[in-house]
C-alpha cells in the first residue's frame, strides 16, 4: 500500500504539477484521501452505485493496477477544480467526501473511465 501511494504521488507530480504544488503548499499528503481508494478499490466511496463500481472493477480486472492509478489521477484532477473554489479550511472535508458527493457516476461513468484512460501510466 505504501509503495502504491508513493507511486501515485510521483504520478501526480509528473501529470498534475499544479495539483502537486497545491498539495505541497497546503501540507496535504496524497494518502490522506487515497488510502481508502486503494484499500477498497473505490468501494468505500461508491457503495451506493454498484453498477458504476462494477465497471471500475471490470476495468481493474482487464488493465490491472495501472487503471486504478489512471482513475485516481482523473479524480484528483477533477477534485482540484473544486478545491480552488473553496477556502483552505474546507479542503480536508472536500478531499474526504468528493467521490461520494460531487461525482455523479450514474450519468458520467463512461466519461469518467474515458478521462482516466487518457493518462499515460507505464510500468516504469
Amino acid at each position: 500500500l505504501k509503495l502504491s501511494l508513493y507511486q501515485l504521488k510521483v504520478l501526480v507530480d509528473n501529470h498534475l504539477p499544479e495539483v502537486s504544488n497545491f498539495f505541497n503548499m497546503n501540507d496535504i499528503t496524497i494518502d490522506y484521501f487515497t488510502v481508502e481508494w486503494f484499500m477498497t478499490l473505490f468501494s468505500y466511496d461508491i457503495t451506493d452505485r454498484t453498477q458504476s463500481l462494477f465497471k471500475i472493477w471490470d476495468m481493474f480486472f482487464m488493465k490491472g493496477w495501472k487503471f486504478i492509478f489512471q482513475l485516481s489521477l482523473s479524480f484528483i484532477k477533477r477534485m482540484y477544480k473544486t478545491l480552488l473554489t473553496v477556502s483552505i479550511d474546507e479542503v480536508p472535508m472536500i478531499l474526504k467526501t468528493f467521490l461520494k458527493e460531487k461525482v455523479n457516476f450514474l450519468k458520467e461513468d463512461q466519461k469518467i473511465i474515458m478521462n482516466a484512460l487518457k493518462f499515460k501510466v507505464t510500468n516504469r
